[in-house]
């Protein structure tokens, strides 16, 4: 049997008091953390993992049952923060990372001690009274896409995602984790997840969460943001001052001062200005 941390690729870095778990979004995979491990790795303990659709993880461990909904997820963070033996931690989520984020919480409150969500939806759907970013018919045609060609779809979606060229740094990173996932997993796990309305659900949260949002989401449109929120009790929504659904890449420097605000290990790190793209 396949464990977790192994089939997912999951790295310890650092060892500082406070333990941070960094949770990539669809369509990425771990390296999109990479510049910011080695600068928080300096302070704190920090943990990454590849999601099944990305292209390092093991597609053996890929179950449609467990992985097309966010608790087959959240479970396998939960078996990753038990193998490294954490008892408490924080937890950064990007977008589906961030969902995941909300349901282990929910199921362990004692193990995640705050959640900071980066461009993250309770729904993704446009529905009744409620925008969530994408009708059906324009999800049912983004997968048929996806399928008839995928290179062509990612090159023309990373800069969309990130708000920059093609040819900027961020846009760069980003397709090159687009291209290195598994087409055939993402659609099966994209389907059934994107498809879903985890509003009623996150509501059980107790855990703190701090909201990161862009002035403009192209996935997640600011009433998706609104609504979440009001879903969370007592949950910040903080705007960054950038557009886009992958700031941590597109401008990390904003990105890396919100996270020093919020996570009580990094407040003595320098300025993160030095922080810079790998």
């Amino acid at each position: 049997m396949l464990v977790a941390a192994n089939a997912l690729n999951a790295r310890a870095s650092g060892s500082g008091p406070e333990t941070v778990v960094l949770v990539h979004g669809f369509g990425s995979d771990q390296h999109v953390w990479d510049s910011y491990v080695y600068w928080m790795s300096r302070q704190c303990r920090v943990i990454t993992y590849d999601l099944p659709f990305s292209g390092d993880a093991d597609p053996a461990f890929f179950e449609l049952r467990r992985h097309g909904g966010i608790e087959g997820n959240a479970q396998d963070l939960l078996d990753i923060l038990h193998s490294f033996g954490v008892a408490r931690c924080s937890l950064v989520g990007h977008s589906l990372g961030g969902l995941i984020g909300l349901y282990a919480a929910i199921e362990r409150p004692q193990l995640i001690e705050r959640l900071i969500l980066l461009g993250t939806s309770g729904r993704y759907l446009d529905g009744p009274g409620y925008k969530g970013g994408l009708s059906q018919e324009q999800l049912e045609a983004s997968f048929n896409i996806v399928a008839e060609n995928f290179r062509a779809w990612a090159e023309s979606y990373a800069p969309v995602a990130t708000g920059r060229p093609l040819k900027d740094p961020s846009s760069l990173t980003f397709l090159g984790s687009l291209l290195r996932t598994r087409a055939d997993i993402s659609i099966a796990m994209a389907r059934p997840i994107f498809l879903g309305d985890y509003r009623a659900h996150v509501k059980q949260c107790t855990t703190p969460v701090v909201l990161l949002q862009t002035k403009e989401d192209p996935s997640v449109p600011m009433e998706a943001a609104l609504a979440l929120q009001q879903c969370l009790k007592g949950s910040v929504l903080e705007i960054i001052d950038t557009t886009g659904h992958l700031p941590h890449l597109s401008a990390p420097e904003a990105v890396a001062d919100a996270l020093r605000r919020h996570l009580p290990c990094l407040q003595e790190q320098p300025n993160s200005r030095s922080l810079k793209l790998s």
